[in-house]
């Protein structure tokens, strides 16, 4: 633990009966003692399987997880720390692993309060920065005793582009990151301020505008931890063995597809799939209807299929 967590651990220890930033129903807290937001999406009746999104903000999943919910899935899904609703400072982490390690805390909480649940098939589905936690999860997931069904992975961040962050921000990025870790480069904003998430204009404006959504330059240290987790997700394909479903539109220049064609090669799993959405962006699930359809259509057949395989 760095020396930087270490005494934001501390200032949250000495705090222990301190509340939560919104409702205390809409949030959990970690072992890191920071509180989370979360949401919960629960059929009616009995639930077929139960599906984690690892993503940054929840509220821009809520279609999609309805209509999830409605095949019988019960969803589940936080803000990581520094984003959307939940505590640490903004877009900034110690350490790409705590990202696992508060999405595992978030997973033992959900099964606390639903231990029913726990008998399920369990997938994990995640979405960009989410994709390549999603993926460390199942890498780590021997270390938390977890089992997981089934991964699905959209647009994951499994390979930089140049276009979107150049080769001198990786540079100052690894060169920075242990002197001025939270130092934010203000001309590097990320690669969702120079491309669109989606085809839909009124989605891409809502994202611009809205507040919690951080829009400032990128911190070095959160950007050198990205750089380390993307290599060990590469260099450790091989090490998945679970049935996976991979999607990536094949005009989403804020992640790269061809990461995702290589990391779907090396993998290992007998049960594995790459679905490339021709001309779709970065969010297919909040693309216009002539990519997003196709999207749901096959997640839809594919968590179903594992739900019915128990």
């Amino acid at each position: 633990m760095g020396v930087t967590q270490s005494k934001q651990k501390v200032l949250l220890d000495a705090q222990r009966d301190r509340k939560p930033p919104g409702n205390e129903a809409d949030y959990f807290k970690t072992s890191q003692g920071m509180y989370l937001h979360y949401r919960s999406w629960m059929p009616s009746g009995q639930p077929k399987g139960v599906l984690f999104i690892i993503h940054e903000y929840c509220e821009r999943y809520d279609k999609t997880a309805e209509e999830y919910k409605s095949l019988g899935f019960a969803v589940f899904s936080h803000d990581h720390q520094g984003h959307g609703k939940s505590e640490g400072e903004r877009v900034y982490i110690e350490h790409f692993a705590d990202y696992v390690s508060d999405f595992y805390d978030y997973v033992q909480f959900v099964m606390e309060r639903h231990p029913a649940l726990s008998k399920l098939p369990r997938v994990v589905w995640g979405h960009s920065m989410g994709g390549l936690v999603a993926t460390h999860v199942i890498l780590d997931s021997s270390k938390y005793a977890a089992q997981w069904k089934a991964l699905m992975l959209t647009g994951p961040a499994l390979e930089v582009d140049p276009k979107a962050a150049s080769p001198f921000a990786q540079f100052l990025a690894r060169t920075l990151s242990n002197l001025v870790p939270k130092f934010a480069v203000p001309w590097e904003r990320g690669p969702a301020r120079k491309f669109p998430l989606s085809h839909d204009d009124k989605l891409n404006e809502a994202f611009h505008s809205d507040p919690l959504v951080y829009h400032g330059g990128l911190r070095v240290r959160w950007g050198a931890e990205m750089l380390t987790a993307i290599a060990r997700a590469q260099d450790d394909a091989g090490s998945i063995s679970l049935p996976y479903i991979l999607f990536h539109g094949s005009a989403d220049h804020i992640t790269n597809p061809d990461g995702s064609e290589r990391f779907h090669k090396n993998t290992s799993s007998s049960s594995k799939e790459f679905v490339p959405i021709e001309g779709g962006y970065h969010e297919l699930h909040n693309e216009l209807p002539q990519y997003r359809d196709p999207f749901m259509k096959r997640s839809s057949e594919w968590l179903l299929s594992i739900a019915n395989r128990g």
